[in-house]
């Protein structure tokens, strides 16, 4: 079953992620937005287990969103996103290919 990588744990809820896989916070509490180098190694080891087919809800502080889209992609060489829509009040797949 695919992860869906949840940028940070906030006041929201994520009813419906579970469609697509197991959801998984990547981060909580204090989050090092300002040292790229200590959020890098912070995601690369909460993904250390991501594969192709897992999913990022980009949500949460611009830096982490960013960081873990870029992992994934530079990882798998695709990223697959759930994009909230208000709307629908649901989640819509997009899936961009890197190679």
């Amino acid at each position: 079953m695919p992860r869906i990588y949840i940028p940070t744990r906030g006041n929201r809820e994520y009813k419906g992620v579970e469609k697509w896989g197991e959801p998984t916070f990547l981060t909580h509490g204090n989050i090092p937005m300002y040292t790229p180098n200590a959020l890098h190694s912070l995601l690369l080891n909460k993904m250390a287990d991501s594969k192709p087919s897992d999913y990022l809800v980009p949500c949460g502080p611009a830096s982490v969103r960013m960081m873990a889209a870029a992992l994934l992609a530079s990882k798998h060489g695709v990223l697959n996103l759930l994009l909230w829509q208000e709307k629908s009040r649901e989640y819509m797949e997009r899936t961009v290919h890197f190679h």
